[in-house]
C-alpha cells in the first residue's frame, strides 16, 4: 500500500535472507492516478503536520523528485526489476544505476494485483480474487471482502489549493507524459513480469483488463 515500500528492494532482500519463505503482495495502480494521489497525499501531509514549505509544480517532477514523488515512481517496472524476476536490458540497468538502485537476489514469491480489484463490484470475480490471495498465503479460511481504508488522515474534508487536478488542461503535457509511461509499464508487467514462475496474479483476467486500460486517458472519457 505504501508507494515507497517496493521501491527499495535491499530491505526485502535482507528480510528474505532471514526468512526465506517470505511472501510479498504488491498492489499496482493506474500510473496517472498513482502520481496524482501520491502528490496530493504529500500536500495533505504538510497541512496535517502544521508545516509550510514550497511545493513544486507537478511538471517539475518529470526530471526530479519531491518527498519521493516523481514520474519515475509511477514506472513500477523500476521497482519490480530490482526483484530479479525478469531479464534486464542495458537501458533499464542504466536507469537503476542512475537511481542508485540495483537488481537484488530475492527468492520470495510475489502476488500482484491492481488496487481497483479490492473494490470490484462483480461479486463472483471478487470472490475469485480473494480465493487466489488465500491460496497464495496458504490460508485455510476464506478471506472476507476488503474494507475501504484511506490512511490519508485529513483534518478537514476539503481540497487544498496546492492539489493537482490532473485532468485540468494546464496539465495536459504532464498527463500525456504519464500516459506514455503507463503504456510501457503495463506492457512490461503483462509481457514479462507476470511470466515469472515466482509471480502470481490475483484474478488474472480482470487484472489484465485493468492494465490494458492504462494507456487510455480517463480524463477525456469523463468529459
Amino acid at each position: 500500500k505504501c508507494p515507497t515500500s517496493i521501491f527499495d528492494a535491499v530491505g526485502l532482500r535482507r528480510l528474505s535472507e532471514i526468512s526465506p519463505g517470505i511472501k510479498v503482495i504488491v498492489g499496482v495502480r493506474n500510473p496517472v492516478k498513482f502520481f496524482t494521489s501520491f502528490y496530493n497525499y504529500r500536500v495533505t501531509e504538510m497541512y496535517d503536520r502544521g508545516e509550510r514549505y514550497d511545493i513544486p509544480p507537478p511538471e517539475t517532477l518529470i526530471k526530479s523528485e519531491w518527498k519521493k514523488v516523481s514520474t519515475d515512481m509511477a514506472r513500477f517496472e523500476l521497482s519490480l526489476l530490482q526483484y530479479n524476476k525478469t531479464g534486464t536490458n542495458q537501458d533499464q540497468l542504466n536507469k537503476l544505476v542512475e537511481m542508485k538502485k540495483s537488481v537484488q537476489s530475492i527468492s520470495s514469491r510475489i502476488f500482484i494485483y491492481d488496487i481497483e480489484q479490492l473494490e470490484d463490484k462483480d461479486e463472483e470475480r471478487a470472490a475469485q480474487f480473494r480465493s487466489d490471495m488465500q491460496h497464495f498465503l496458504g490460508l485455510t479460511e476464506l478471506l472476507e471482502p476488503f474494507p475501504h481504508e484511506n490512511v490519508n488522515r485529513r483534518k478537514k474534508q476539503h481540497n487544498h489549493p496546492e492539489y493537482v487536478d490532473i485532468c485540468h488542461s494546464a496539465h495536459d503535457g504532464l498527463r500525456k507524459f504519464l500516459l506514455n509511461q503507463a503504456s510501457e509499464t503495463g506492457k512490461w508487467i503483462m509481457e514479462e513480469f507476470i511470466l515469472s514462475p515466482d509471480v502470481i496474479v490475483g484474478g488474472k483476467e480482470y487484472f489484465l483488463e485493468l492494465l490494458s486500460r492504462w494507456n487510455e486517458d480517463y480524463c477525456r472519457e469523463n468529459n
